[in-house]
């Protein structure tokens, strides 16, 4: 009986690692979205409602999805609080979520290179930053979503056969 209870636990583990694996893949393909409708917001701040940056930040994280919201938000935080520029804020922002976040480090420097004119250049530059960015995160999500698609039903089943390789050589 504790046999058959052991197994149960080292196949539904492995299992899991499977389905938790598969998940990483789809969460990075939602927080590059996330990012994309974000910018596209910022965009539409900086050229129409030529609100200051901190301003726009807390508009958008009011409006986006959680994770996203945070880097936003803690970025216009820190211009309003400690007078940070843009682009310390934006980048210290992104390093101090990156552990959050399923997007990988060619994502993250896409992101980063952004704060490099937030802030620093008119109103049309800093507008073509963002569309920049916004199609290179296009690049990597349409990259995402193929990754997704070919290894998360294999992740999946490595998991399952993972767990049934184990149980039979236990068992």
């Amino acid at each position: 009986m504790l046999k058959i209870i052991g197994c149960s636990i080292v196949f539904v583990g492995s299992a899991l690692v499977g389905v938790f694996l598969a998940l990483s893949k789809y969460e990075r393909v939602n927080e590059l979205r996330s990012f994309i409708q974000a910018l596209n917001m910022l965009e539409t701040e900086i050229r129409f409602a030529l609100c200051t940056l901190p301003d726009a930040f807390i508009k958008i994280a009011a409006l986006i999805e959680e994770k996203t919201s945070e880097v936003f938000s803690s970025a216009a935080l820190k211009m309003q609080g400690t007078r940070t520029n843009a682009f310390l804020a934006w980048n210290n922002s992104l390093e101090e979520r990156k552990a959050l976040f399923s997007i990988n480090g060619e994502d993250f420097s896409i992101l980063k290179s952004l704060g490099g004119s937030l802030g620093e250049a008119d109103v049309e530059n800093q507008v073509k930053s963002i569309r920049l960015v916004v199609e290179c995160l296009k690049n990597q999500e349409i990259k995402a979503e193929e990754e997704r698609a070919k290894s998360g039903k294999l992740l999946k089943s490595m998991g399952v056969l993972v767990g049934l390789t184990l149980v039979i050589i236990l068992y």
